[in-house]
This record gives structure tokens, C-alpha cells and sequence, in this order.
């Protein structure tokens, strides 16, 4: 992989880990690069992950007994939504149907993904999802006034990647609020991990 091998052999990133008496230093020292953070405490990290590239708000996910998980990335992989970039996603979805909604939205309502977004909102069913993802295709809401909605952009997730995933990008980034997560901060949403650099794994390949 091209990525890779451009961060193995990055300077900056090698420096840090001279300087670092371990991986925990090690991620923290990242703050401020093209990395992507993750906060956990009982999973791991894994694909379609909300992210952050601030390590504070991740600390802040994992709690005292938590990890934090970070990944390098390439910011040519990222499709960033602003008001223009959704209308475009906009004229291209709003004619799909009740079924090529449920097709997207398959996996991850059998997963339970929007189980909090879906009892927050008052939506019960799949059925119901699917109608509120066709009426907010379908009207003239900018973005900015939609993504500000954690319980809206948690049902939105599964579109904005796939025309990312159109696009070639593997990561959608966008506008929280001040009470979404990562609070008014660009949020980011990771689909395949395995194609950014685990610098977990990466700090352990550097000779001691």
C-alpha cells in the first residue's frame, strides 16, 4: 500500500517514536497530523466508526480505563460534506426507492446501528427510518441545519458513505454540534480500516 509505505518511512512520524517511552506517549504526541482517533473501552475499534481528530475527545470516549486506538490517514481519502456537497448527493438519491433505501440500510438495521437514533427520535421500525431518509432527500433543508442533529445525521450515515464510496473515498467527515459527538467539531466516519496505518501496530514495527 502506497500510504504505507510513504508513513513508514516519514521522518516525523519516526522522530516521535524515538522520543517515546511507549505506544500510549506515542499516540498522544500524534495530535495535530493526519490521524484519526478512537476511544473505547470494551470494543474494539472497527469498520463504519465515528472518529475524531482530536485525541482529547477521544480520551474523553475512553474514560480512565479505556484505550485510545489511532489510525494515519490519507486526507485524499476523505469526502467532506458541507451544504453544495449534500445537495449534489441529494440530486442523485432522491429518486431512489423504499427498496434501494433498504438495500443501503440492510446491514446496518439488522446490526441495531441506529438502535439509540431510532429511540431518541421517536422511530420505532426500519420502515419508518426509511420514510424519514426520503424526506429529508427529498426537501430543501441545507445540511448545515441538518448534521447539527445527532439523532438525523446518525440515520444519514449509511448514505453519505455510499456516495463517498462512489466517489472513492473511504471517509465522510462533516460538522457536529455542540451536543453531537465530538462536540461541534468535525466528526469523521471511517468505512474500511484496514486501509488507513495502525499506529499501534506501526510503533511496535520500529526497533527499541
Amino acid at each position: 500500500m502506497r500510504l504505507f509505505e510513504i508513513i513508514n518511512h516519514t521522518e516525523s512520524f519516526k522522530k516521535i517514536a524515538d522520543k517515546c517511552n511507549n505506544v500510549e506517549e506515542f499516540i498522544k504526541k500524534t495530535d495535530g497530523m493526519d490521524v484519526l482517533y478512537r476511544g473505547h473501552s470494551n470494543d474494539q475499534t472497527g469498520d463504519n466508526s465515528f472518529m475524531t481528530d482530536y485525541v482529547g475527545h477521544a480520551a474523553e470516549y475512553a474514560g480512565d480505563d479505556g484505550k485510545i486506538d489511532a489510525f494515519a490517514y490519507d486526507p485524499r481519502d476523505v469526502l467532506y460534506y458541507n451544504d453544495s456537497r449534500f445537495d449534489e448527493m441529494r440530486n442523485a438519491y432522491n429518486r431512489l426507492s423504499n427498496k434501494q433505501l433498504t438495500s443501503i440500510y440492510q446491514a446496518s438495521l439488522d446490526a441495531g446501528r441506529f438502535g439509540n437514533a431510532m429511540m431518541n427520535s421517536g422511530l420505532k421500525t426500519g420502515d419508518q427510518v426509511i420514510a424519514k431518509v426520503k424526506r429529508i432527500l427529498r426537501g430543501n433543508t441545507p445540511y448545515s441545519k441538518i448534521c447539527g442533529n445527532p439523532t438525523i445525521n446518525d440515520i444519514l450515515v449509511p448514505l453519505l458513505q455510499k456516495y463517498a464510496h462512489e466517489h472513492g473515498k473511504n471517509i465522510i467527515a462533516f460538522h457536529g454540534s455542540d451536543y453531537a459527538d465530538y462536540g461541534g467539531q468535525t466528526e469523521y466516519v471511517v468505512g474500511d480500516i484496514s486501509k488507513l496505518i495502525d499506529l499501534r501496530k506501526l510503533y511496535a514495527s520500529y526497533p527499541k
